[in-house]
């Protein structure tokens, strides 16, 4: 299956995607988009990566995290500026986030745009 929804990853793992997010109203206003966004990311890279976890102690194993860029000055706004592997244990964005392959990682971030930008600047 195709997954290019957050209701299409909750099929994926057997999920409820009424039940699975949990209500956010107890912190602080400016912080509960970017939290839910966090938590159907997760959810989306874990059907996506199929039970692929990253080995972190495994320097050879590729990990694939999405790069994005703000851009004002050319006036494109949020944008995929490419995806990076990560063979290191060293991480810039949360390592929940990372994915097996360059092409899924490059998919996730072109498909998902919204919510990783709801994540990371709303």
């Amino acid at each position: 299956m195709m997954i290019r929804t957050f209701q299409d990853a909750c099929i994926v793992l057997k999920l409820n995607s009424q039940l699975v997010i949990p209500e956010f109203s107890q912190f602080p206003k400016k912080y509960q988009k970017a939290i839910e966004a966090y938590a159907k990311l997760v959810i989306i890279v874990e059907a996506l990566n199929e039970g692929w976890h990253p080995d972190w102690n495994d320097e050879k194993e590729k990990k694939y995290e999405p790069l994005f860029v703000m851009d004002n000055y050319f006036d494109k706004g949020f944008y995929l500026l490419a995806s990076d592997d990560y063979n290191k244990t060293i991480s810039v964005c949360g390592s929940r986030l990372c994915y097996r392959t360059e092409k899924l990682c490059k998919y996730a971030a072109e498909q998902f745009t919204e919510l990783y930008k709801d994540f990371l600047i709303h």
